[in-house]
């Protein structure tokens, strides 16, 4: 390797533009650098183009009139209505969007995309209708990026289509414009194809972050090390900021869960049982990026995929239901007070996991829980004599909200449990055991709400256990 000027190489049977006269393109005069765009060269008009741009100001507002001479959709015209648009020409730029040439209508309406944010909103929602889907994609960009408005009709038509660039940047723009409920509503449509559509919108907003800006705070990340060679100095560049990996997974299982997320989880958890089948398997797709114990062996068998590596959800121990509301024996006459000073908050917190209260309950902000009253804060919300009753008796004393519901089915057969969700036509149940399903309600005779609650006693069994997952409880504070 050694220094040297740059060379072309020619053949003696090459086009007569090579050899072509070198020139220095930044001190090249302005007339130069047009008559290069000329060039059947795309290189020389590349650099060209690129010098023009970097001048900008009068340098580009001299494409305004030399537009009107060059043929629409060739290659010189195009960098003139490009340059013309970084020189302000707003108006004339505007102009081309109505071209019979389908290349320039996109051409200009990428120019003023980039070049002229002061750009009317109509212009694009017009293009929306366009024919060439190019012109098309870029109307749905602009609304997407530029302008934070309800979205007009044409972009769900573009959702709903088979165009999949169009209907993916369509999908995107719905994501951040539609309210959940907006959602919900598609998703439970009689049509396969809007139920198709609510499926990806909700799962966009759930499952992807947004491609650029700060990470917020407490974000998981693997870290990385990562040392970069520049002019002068080795920057180590987890020294500037965050640098590392993340997958949805990490964030999903840390993140505190609010409103929006619960719903759209519970929206595409129903999805994965829709007749449409590739309705199913987009639901399960986005619902295993999240790799949740309440559906991940589920998507993972609606994929067709193996079911080794899927995070199950385990069942409840020991789960009966005889409905008492006093106090065992064994616990009456302990002095809970006391007791607890000396509990072990791990062998609680293991308690906690291994006998399926997980499942149903989250202990800290951030833990997914599955439709039981949440514990976070439990140190600071419920006083002492509540948990103990709650934990051994909880039927002695239930919330409206959380008490057990029984079906009765056609078939005779008898479900109970706690209703999680429900849409026109189905029941999501949270059994006993910690198993969720959902049943039609077309296939119910009878549904009674019972006075009970749909949590299983005998979960923990001796006082030594109570203490220590009371130790366990009372420190979350």
């Amino acid at each position: 390797m050694y220094r040297s000027e740059i060379v072309m190489i020619t053949r003696t049977d090459d086009t007569p533009e090579s050899p072509f006269d070198g020139y220095e393109e930044t001190a090249a005069t302005v007339e130069k650098l047009y008559i290069e765009l000329e060039s059947p060269s795309a290189q020389r008009r590349f650099r060209a183009d690129v010098e023009l741009l970097r001048r900008g100001g009068a340098a580009c507002r001299e494409a305004v009139t030399r537009l009107g001479k060059a043929i629409a959709g060739t290659p010189t015209h195009t960098a003139l209505l490009w340059l013309a648009a970084a020189g302000g020409a707003v108006d004339e730029v505007a102009a081309l969007t109505t071209s019979p040439v389908a290349e320039t209508r996109h051409q200009a309406l990428r120019a003023l995309l980039r070049f002229s944010p002061k750009a009317d909103r109509g212009l694009f929602e017009k293009a929306l209708d366009d024919p060439n889907p190019q012109a098309a994609h870029v109307a749905l960009v602009a609304l997407r990026d530029r302008f934070d408005t309800p979205p007009p009709p044409q972009v769900m038509a573009h959702a709903r289509g088979a165009e999949r660039l169009l209907r993916q940047t369509a999908v995107q723009l719905l994501a951040t414009r539609l309210s959940v409920a907006e959602m919900s509503k598609l998703s439970e449509s009689t049509d396969a194809t809007d139920r198709m559509v609510g499926i990806l919108v909700a799962g966009q907003r759930l499952t992807v972050p947004p491609l650029t800006g700060p990470l917020p705070d407490g974000w998981p990340l693997d870290p990385m090390k990562s040392v970069v060679a520049y002019v002068g100095e080795r920057v180590d560049l987890p020294t500037r900021g965050l640098v590392g990996n993340f997958t949805l997974a990490d964030v999903w299982a840390k993140r505190v869960k609010v409103a929006d997320d619960i719903s759209l989880f519970a929206l595409l958890e129903r999805r994965l049982d829709d007749l449409a089948p590739d309705n199913a398997k987009q639901a399960a797709f986005f619902l295993r990026l999240l790799k949740d114990p309440r559906t991940d062996l589920r998507c993972a068998t609606v994929l067709g995929l193996g079911t080794g590596d899927a995070v199950k959800a385990a069942p409840l121990a020991n789960a009966t239901s005889t409905g008492i509301t006093e106090l065992p024996e064994a616990f009456r006459a302990v002095d809970w007070a006391k007791e607890i000073a000396t509990g072990d908050l791990k062998k609680g917190e293991a308690l906690f996991a291994t006998r399926g209260c997980a499942v149903c309950h989250a202990a800290k902000p951030g833990d997914p829980g599955g439709g039981g009253p949440a514990l976070a804060g439990a140190g600071s919300r419920f006083t002492l004599s509540y948990l103990v009753e709650a934990v051994i008796t909880p039927n002695k004393t239930v919330s409206p909200i959380f008490r057990w519901t029984l079906v009765t089915n056609k078939d005779g057969t008898k479900l109970a449990g706690l209703i999680t969700g429900e849409t026109a036509g189905d029941l999501e149940f949270l059994l006993p055991t910690g198993v969720r399903k959902t049943l039609k309600k077309s296939e119910i005779v009878t549904r009674e709400q019972e006075d009970r609650s749909p949590m299983p006693e005998g979960l923990i069994s001796t006082p030594e256990e109570l203490r220590d997952l009371l130790a366990y409880l009372l420190s979350i504070k």
